[in-house]
């Protein structure tokens, strides 16, 4: 992707700034499934599945922004 792009990494670009962001939720994600998944209650379960949908909804904000800036480009 550094090869695609237009200007040097600059974290204060919107898209740049939600793709970081989500890339760290998504890593305490896959954290946070293989804890659940070896030795979890249902309690922690339920608690994972509700974080999971926030970190996918967040996700979703630079994954279209990209095929937005994409298609504009």
């Amino acid at each position: 992707m550094h090869a695609l792009a237009k200007g040097p990494f600059d974290l204060r670009e919107p898209h740049t700034l939600t793709g970081q962001l989500a890339l760290w939720l998504m890593l305490a994600h896959a954290v946070w499934a293989t804890r659940v998944a070896r030795r979890g209650s249902e309690a922690a379960r339920a608690g994972f599945h509700r974080y999971s949908l926030v970190v996918w909804c967040f996700w979703l904000i630079p994954y279209f922004g990209g095929m937005f800036l994409g298609m504009r480009g």
